[in-house]
């Protein structure tokens, strides 16, 4: 049995901490211009942030966001944060 892929190790690695966090997340990337969006496990958009191409960091307010887990999305990669009070 054979197992293909496609790994670009080129592209930027997602970063985020801490994790879990309770009212800033640090993103690092390395990223065209994109948005970040936090996510509900149920698919529900609960928070978004913009990226600036020429960044390699940013940071996002998370403190309004209730307690759980979540996935952060930026561009094509995916990442789960829990947020706690």
């Amino acid at each position: 049995t054979w197992i293909a892929s496609s790994i670009d190790e080129h592209a930027p690695v997602l970063r985020v901490w801490p994790n879990p966090a309770q009212g800033t997340v640090y993103i690092t990337g390395g990223w065209p211009e994109t948005t970040a969006s936090l996510h509900s496990l149920t698919g529900q958009l609960v928070a978004t942030q913009r990226l600036n191409a020429d960044a390699q960091s940013a940071l996002m307010d998370v403190s309004a966001v209730p307690a759980g887990a979540y996935l952060l999305r930026v561009g094509p990669q995916c990442t789960h944060i829990l947020i706690r009070r």
